[in-house]
């Protein structure tokens, strides 16, 4: 509260500031030097104003009610034992096949569908994740499967996880995911040091035991994530220390990178395991299926449009969606994201996640990997976008070209657009209305002339007389932007917000065209201004008296009006040709 009155107190004197500078009836001299001091200083307190507006935030975060981060303690042995202990009760084909699928997920996984549905007033998407699994017909009694690697200390917004039937399958708790890394991570180090005697391994000189390292890796696992700097950087403390730690293993160079890679996997990231049975979930002829949807926020990139939609409070029109990544991994992979009412899928295309740029064919394929990738989009106004890969000759490349690295980190970017008309075709409207208004007043005049013919005692009282007939006019002027202040009342809020940047700066200009004829009408009633003329109509003998303000307002409504009534137009007939096509091509298939 004290802020908010300091703030409105600052600006006053700001104001105040400004006005004594530019008036002469403030005690201030007037010579020369001081009136440029005066001007200058006018010109400081403007700028200081306008930045204190636009660029001065009082918005802090809570500090002194925050709980503050949590105090990690990192897990001793007996916590680790304990934690183990704890999933033992798991026979050892469950525990077997979940090793195998933590080390090769996309072995397993047969097919992911990817459904996101735009919740727009919350700037979220909603992602319905369907996996199929491939089993085997002897599959355990309890299934124990990977849905997901998220970083640590990262809740997911009303997260769920169904079945086929969408039956709730429940997930295990952080120390039973705890206990499965620790088993899988020391099952992995024993079965690489059994299968190196068998071959040639590494020099080999340990600075201590192989029960220990595994113990010292657990804890790196099973411990606190790095930062988002050390994170960051190639080589940091802590895989300096697995490194050092894997020194010490009677491992060949093949098992070692298979232990290093997992150690990396699991430092920064959790994973979260699902439990299901199939006597209680949909396990037909092996093929298991789990869904899981969360809410997460969307990211709706940096150009500079979607800047200028998020300054004047608008919902972004391009979103990017990140790919699984398993996209290319699996047999078959399918993406659709789902427009909101009222839009529909104006483009669609692939980008690169980290750099931006764009994704062509050519760049998914190498000599011996040759995705079938698709957009399903095809500029036919549909209401989704689909991405679809399937994988058709060869894997893909595990390591980096060094020619040409193979883009592995992809997203789906897509951009809604209004159905015509919509808003703008409301605008449009409002627009025509303010156009005519603004030239009726331009060519007739009316209410602005006094009668010529009246005597020269008559004349000031004829002048009050238009005066006082002056308001019907100035509300007639002002009509337009109020009828525009209701439509945007009217509208559903989440409507106007999705609307194209074209219409809120219409709706903007017929505000400030309508309100400014209004003010200047007034303006023109009690004073004589020096831009009256008067215009012969060519080949008619009639006699129009106007002036050069009200022909520019004028020129500048039905401008606006043209423009917008153009773009209604373009829009029009390109989402009625979109449509056709896709009527036509949906009508070939019977």
């Amino acid at each position: 509260m004290i802020k908010n009155l300091f703030a409105g107190f600052f600006i006053l004197v700001l104001l105040l500031s400004v006005g004594i500078a530019v008036t002469d009836e403030a005690p201030l001299p007037t010579t020369s030097p001081v009136s440029i001091a005066r001007f200058a200083w006018a010109a400081f307190a403007v700028f200081i104003l306008v930045t204190f507006i636009f660029f001065k935030s009082d918005i802090k975060p809570p500090r002194d009610s925050a709980l503050g981060p949590p105090h990690f303690v990192p897990p001793a042995e007996q916590d680790i034992a304990a934690a183990q202990l704890a999933v033992g009760n798991y026979d050892r084909d469950t525990t077997e096949l979940f090793f195998a699928m933590l080390g090769d997920l996309p072995r397993y996984l047969v097919r992911i569908r990817e459904e996101v549905q735009i919740l727009g007033d919350a700037a979220q998407v909603r992602v319905f994740r369907h996996k199929l699994y491939y089993l085997g017909a002897d599959a355990p009694q309890v299934l124990l499967i990977p849905l997901a690697r998220i970083e640590k200390g990262t809740l997911l917004d009303d997260f769920a996880v169904t079945d086929a039937q969408g039956h709730i399958v429940p997930t295990l708790p952080h120390n039973r995911i705890r206990g499965l890394l620790a088993l899988a991570l020391e099952g992995l180090v024993q079965t690489a040091i059994h299968e190196s005697k068998l071959g040639t391994r590494l020099a080999h000189h340990p600075q201590q035991s192989s029960e220990a390292v595994i113990g010292e890796l657990i804890k790196i696992v099973c411990g606190k994530r790095q930062s988002r700097r050390q994170m960051a950087l190639p080589t940091n403390e802590t895989t300096a220390k697995i490194d050092r730690l894997l020194d010490d293993l009677p491992v060949t160079f093949k098992w070692r990178s298979r232990i290093e890679k997992f150690c990396h996997q699991y430092v920064n990231y959790y994973v979260i395991v699902a439990e299901a049975s199939p006597g209680d979930t949909a396990l037909k002829d092996g093929y298991l299926t789990l869904i899981y949807s969360h809410r997460v926020p969307f990211d709706a990139g940096a150009n500079k449009h979607q800047k200028w939609r998020r300054f004047f409070g608008l919902m972004p029109s391009t979103i990017d969606i990140p790919l699984n990544a398993f996209a290319f991994q699996v047999d078959a992979y399918h993406q659709e994201v789902i427009a909101e009412p009222g839009q529909y899928v104006f483009d669609h295309h692939l980008e690169q996640l980290d750099s931006g740029d764009p994704v062509r064919q050519d760049d998914l394929e190498t000599e011996d990997f040759r995705p079938y990738v698709r957009l399903y989009y095809d500029a036919d106004a549909r209401p989704n976008a689909h991405l679809y890969i399937r994988r058709q000759l060869g894997a893909p490349p595990s390591t980096t070209n060094l020619i040409r690295p193979y883009p592995s980190r992809l997203k789906s970017v897509v951009e809604f657009r209004e159905i015509p008309p919509g808003t703008l075709g409301a605008a449009t409207m409002i627009a025509l209305a303010s156009a005519v208004i603004i030239s009726f007043f331009a060519v007739t005049h009316t209410g602005l002339d006094a009668n010529p013919n009246v005597p020269p005692d008559r004349i000031a009282a004829e002048q009050i007389k238009a005066t006082l007939n002056s308001d019907i006019p100035a509300v007639l002027l002002a009509l337009p932007a109020f009828v525009g202040v209701l439509i945007g009342s009217w509208l559903d809020l989440s409507r106007l917000r999705k609307a194209s940047l074209t219409t809120y700066l219409a709706l903007t200009m017929t505000m400030f065209l309508s309100l400014g004829s209004a003010l200047y009408f007034i303006l023109d009633t009690n004073h004589q201004l020096p831009t009256a003329l008067t215009l012969t109509v060519h080949g008619l003998d009639a006699k129009i008296t106007t002036d050069w303000i009200w022909l520019g307002l004028m020129a500048i409504s039905i401008t606006h009006f043209l423009f917008l009534f153009r773009t209604v137009i373009d829009l029009s007939r390109y989402y009625s040709k979109c449509l056709q096509k896709r009527i036509d091509k949906e009508f070939q298939f019977g």
